[in-house]
């Protein structure tokens, strides 16, 4: 079987060699394109995941923003009518003859140890 391969040229052993190595360098590279065709699709993929995830977050965020600055509204409300009140009873207290009379030490322990809780 060798006896034949001595009659063909080198030159067509090398074109073969040539085609051989032309042809596996295109296979390798064609799978390597299928390869990163692949990693693109997937990555595309998960990006589209992430930013999925990144509009909930926003919206959430913002929900949240939104709680945040009705709960600031009321709680404002709340200590300007809180400041009325307290305005009116120290009017109130002042105004009236009460305000001069001189309560017992009881009353003015138990006062104190309201306020300090």
């Amino acid at each position: 079987m060798l006896n034949f391969l001595k009659f063909i040229p080198t030159s067509w052993w090398l074109f073969g060699v040539l085609i051989i190595s032309a042809g596996s360098t295109i296979y390798i590279q064609h799978n390597e394109i299928n390869d990163l065709e692949q990693d693109i699709i997937t990555n595309e993929k998960m990006i589209d995941e992430i930013l999925q995830a990144n509009n909930r977050l926003l919206t959430s965020l913002e929900q949240e923003k939104q709680a945040v600055i009705s709960t600031q509204k009321f709680a404002k409300a709340l200590q300007e009518k809180t400041n009325e009140t307290k305005t009116i009873i120290k009017t109130v207290l002042k105004t009236e003859p009460c305000a001069n009379t001189r309560l017992p030490n009881t009353i003015i322990d138990r006062l104190h140890k309201t306020n300090r809780h």
